[in-house]
């Protein structure tokens, strides 16, 4: 084996070895020429021997001075073993470093800050409001308030200008071409605005005069994709001409298209909604090419109702930089104004050049402008599936406006860790398997329990014609079930189970004799063929879901049933040691100990898990025998909370992303993943949890492993 520099500068000297898993069993004759092996250390026993040598308690292993533990686990558990022992190495200067030779004991990354100078763009001290508590005084003092709408009250999911690509993918989608779509869309658009404050028909009009394009060609795609033709009165040409009517069915098509992108900025959503209960007078005041009745349809559909009146540029011509706020000054000119929004000169300069109180709040894209955390050149140079994903991660990541300037940007509850960090990985996992589906021609799905409970929702969700069933299964049950010979006996006991022999047999087995496992397999076997008649899976070519796994539980499936599945796995770990079990397995990701993903696969399955416990068996009639929940309530209405923050990504995802554009390149959502490890966490209700793995008797705080 090549070992890494920073291990190989303890060759020849004594050193610990901290875990005695079977990985440690293979590679031990290599370590032993280059180290002088004293012992092993065990997060679960301090006494005995194992592989010829003796296990150390953590005094035993200070007393004996080495220079090195040498961790050999995995990523995910590696950052548990720094937290249980990392102050006592550092205190006594051992080194902590994984079999690939990180560096246990580095200080981890603390998060970022954004930058107020670039938030507050030169403005007055105190023009930027950095706390809801300070909108909330300035609101105070007024009478009326009004309130900015896009990147104020709503937001795109989508970083600037992808809008306009992922329009233009879905207008090639349906046959509509037009040369360099979205820099014509948004140049025209500038063009007019110096002029007027122009209607969206009026910019495609515009548009399509430039590119000469055939009219009744457009009309024709767009009426096939049930887009019809809004008629109200304009200045760019009569109603019922050709072009016309194109121009405004392609503006009935940009607007259903950003109805799909835009989300709301819950804080300053609520703030409305507060302000409108106790009374005060709240107005819309925006610079948009969306009718007055489009946009009172869009605060409808996010339950912003209540509001005096709407004063949207194109209707009158004009916007923020003409006489927009004279005509909300003529209006309430008795009456003290706080107009609020996110454009510096816009919605605080020009407001307050015609007589208004204004108070300027951080946009989404303000914030990425002061930090992206290091993602700028990744952003730049991504696909637009991909982009589209940093897109929805800043739009979760900022929603709020509201900050301290001094502290670190951080994640406040577990939604968000869903949402950020867990549901873009998902996401690209969940297409791959519907295009695996496709590609092996495999009928349907079976989603074992208790990882494929949110799987199968997801793939209701992108692909509800393909045959899913959700298949009550564990290792523990398809063991205890499917073992029939002493080599299956041999196979199980191999896998360390932290705990006495007597535990084990009565964990993963059932039992309390040892000579009683084949038979209580027999008679296992025939309650489980009972439950799958129930199931009435009549497919012949089905697949297998299991999250993260060697194979274990389709091996012993396979078994219990005498069918061959083919298994669909997002992590398949250890292929090696599967081998001689003839499974045939497809992995979302290929077993590499080096990749990141192995630092947060702990974190993904604890997520993804069913709310009921573990299946452990079945009775006689095929119904489930559950083991006891070792979850509380609160932990499992988190892990709901977590689940349903995955699926609104994934809905969002499909709904943002066309067809043609859609990707299970998983470079940047791991990433994403990646970055959990570097931001500073107060979401206590996700800090809380606990990592399980019964089967080998393993408790982990989640914290322990971020």
């Amino acid at each position: 084996m090549n070992l890494p520099e920073s291990l190989l500068q303890f060759q020849g000297q004594q050193i610990v070895i901290y875990g005695i898993g079977t990985e440690t069993e293979r590679l031990l004759p290599e370590l032993s020429e280059y180290f002088s092996i004293i012992g092993f250390l065990d997060g679960y026993r301090d006494n005995g021997a194992i592989y010829g040598y003796p296990i150390l308690s953590v005094p035993e292993m200070l007393d004996a001075q080495v220079p090195l533990v040498l961790v050999v686990a995995r990523l995910g558990s590696c950052k548990a073993i720094a937290k249980r022992i990392g102050v006592l190495c550092r205190e006594n200067k051992i080194a902590l470093l994984s079999i690939d030779g990180l560096d246990l004991l580095a200080k981890r990354q603390s998060g970022f800050l954004l930058n107020p100078v670039i938030l507050q763009r030169n403005l007055p001290e105190k023009a930027v409001c950095f706390s809801a508590e300070e909108l909330t005084q300035k609101a105070q003092l007024a009478q009326v308030i009004s309130m900015d709408l896009f990147d104020t009250l709503l937001c795109r999911m989508t970083l600037e200008q992808d809008f306009y690509q992922i329009l233009d993918c879905r207008l090639q989608e349906m046959g509509i071409v037009f040369p360099d779509f979205a820099t014509k869309r948004l140049a025209i658009e500038k063009e007019l605005s110096r002029h007027t404050a122009p209607r969206l028909k009026e910019i495609y009009y515009c548009l399509l005069q430039d590119v000469q394009a055939d009219e009744s060609e457009v009309i024709e795609h767009l009426a096939d994709a049930g887009i019809g033709s809004i008629v109200e009165h304009t200045d760019c040409a009569k109603e019922h001409t050709g072009i016309a009517t194109a121009a405004n069915m392609l503006a009935e098509f940009e607007w259903q298209q950003d109805l799909r992108v835009l989300c709301e900025r819950t804080e300053m959503c609520e703030l409305y909604r507060k302000w409108v209960q106790q009374g005060y007078t709240v107005v819309i005041t925006t610079d948009m090419f969306y009718s007055k009745k489009q946009i009172a349809d869009l605060l409808a559909q996010f339950d912003l109702n209540g509001y005096a009146d709407i004063f949207v540029s194109c209707e009158y011509g004009t916007g923020k930089d003409g006489d927009l706020f004279d005509r909300v000054r003529e209006a309430y000119g008795a009456y003290e104004i706080l107009h609020i929004g996110d454009d510096a000169r816009k919605d605080y300069t020009c407001a307050t050049e015609h007589g208004l109180w204004a108070a300027k709040i951080a946009s989404v894209s303000d914030c990425c402008e002061s930090c992206m955390f290091g993602m700028e050149d990744a952003v730049e140079s991504a696909a637009l599936s991909d982009r589209v994903k940093y897109g929805m991660f800043f739009a979760k990541l900022f929603n709020s406006p509201f900050f301290e300037p001094a502290m670190p940007v951080h994640i406040r509850n577990a939604k968000q860790v869903a949402y950020l960090f867990c549901a873009p990985i998902i996401t690209d996992f969940i297409l791959w398997l519907a295009q695996k589906m496709d590609m092996t021609q495999t009928e349907a799905m079976w989603f074992g329990a208790r990882d494929g409970y949110l799987p199968l929702r997801l793939m209701h969700i992108l692909a509800p014609e393909k045959k899913g069933y959700y298949v009550l299964t564990s290792r523990t049950a398809a063991i205890r079930a499917g073992v029939s010979t002493p080599q299956d006996l041999d196979y199980v006991s191999g896998m360390h189970f932290f705990g006495t022999k007597q535990e084990e047999l009565r964990v993963r087995f059932g039992v309390d004799d040892e000579s009683k496992i084949l038979d209580e397999a027999k008679r296992l076997r025939r309650n489980y063929l009972t439950y799958f008649e129930s199931l009435d899976c009549r497919e012949t070519k089905c697949g297998f879901f299991d999250f993260v796994a060697k194979g274990t539980t389709q091996y012993y499936l396979q078994k219990v049933l005498d069918c061959s599945l083919t298994g669909f796995y997002f992590l398949q770990l250890e292929p090696d040691a599967m081998a001689d079990k003839q499974l045939c397995i497809e992995s979302f990701f290929a077993s590499d100990p080096k990749s990141s993903i192995y630092k947060s696969n702990y974190i993904l399955e604890t997520i993804l898990t069913a709310l009921h416990p573990q299946v452990l068996a079945f009775d006689e009639s095929g119904k489930p025998v559950y083991a006891k929940e070792t979850r509380t309530q609160e932990d499992l209405e988190c892990v709901s909370r977590m689940q349903d923050a995955i699926e609104e990504y994934f809905a969002q995802y499909l709904s943002v992303v066309p067809p043609s554009k859609r990707s299970d390149e998983k470079e940047v959502s791991v990433q994403l993943l990646h970055a959990i490890h570097h931001f500073p966490m107060t979401a206590e209700d996700f800090l809380a949890l606990t990592v399980e793995d019964p089967f080998f008797n393993r408790m982990t705080d989640l914290r322990d492993v971020l």
